[in-house]
């Protein structure tokens, strides 16, 4: 992937981003970035803006697998192989990176909470503001979610090790 940023897709790709986010703070969420974040990675490092911060909201796998099946009519097996597919992706991508990992329960539950620790960890483009921490604290809205985890007897055993080892995630890593 990263061979294909220093080519034609890797320029499109670098004025694509420029046209929609340039000179704004921004987030991305898309699932898919845990698949693409090394393309990504070579493409805005060519930029002279700093490179994005990596803000992982850890969701339980069956409430991702739920959505999927609530949404696509995913099979639940195959909704928790993306899961685990996206998520192993990721993590083998962060590898010496730095990035904040937070549970995405704790981010509804606790939205100022959770908005204060972004900042702090976003801290220089990112300002500690009451109407910033508010903006931030809005955008972490409970009402986004809309599956509740189920029982983890349909993880496999290589996906139920994987779920505990992110559950031990917290905070800032590098």
């Amino acid at each position: 992937l990263v061979a294909l940023a220093d080519g034609p897709w890797g320029t499109e790709a670098a004025a694509l981003h420029a046209e929609a986010f340039a000179g704004t703070a921004w987030v991305w969420k898309d699932p898919r970035v845990c698949l693409l974040l090394p393309f990504w990675r070579a493409v805005l490092g060519r930029s002279e803006e700093p490179l994005p911060y990596e803000v992982v909201a850890l969701r339980d796998p069956t409430e991702v697998a739920g959505s999927l099946a609530t949404r696509d009519g995913m099979a639940l097996a195959f909704g928790l192989a993306l899961w685990e597919r996206y998520t192993r992706s990721l993590l083998d991508a962060l590898v010496g990176e730095r990035a904040c990992f937070i549970h995405y329960e704790r981010l509804l539950a606790e939205p100022e909470g959770t908005a204060r620790e972004l900042v702090a960890f976003c801290a220089d483009a990112l300002s500690d503001e009451p109407d910033r921490l508010a903006e931030v604290s809005t955008y972490l809205d409970g009402g986004h979610r809309h599956q509740k985890a189920t029982a983890h007897d349909v993880l496999s055993p290589a996906q139920a090790a994987l779920d505990e080892v992110l559950l031990d995630l917290v905070g800032p890593t590098e």
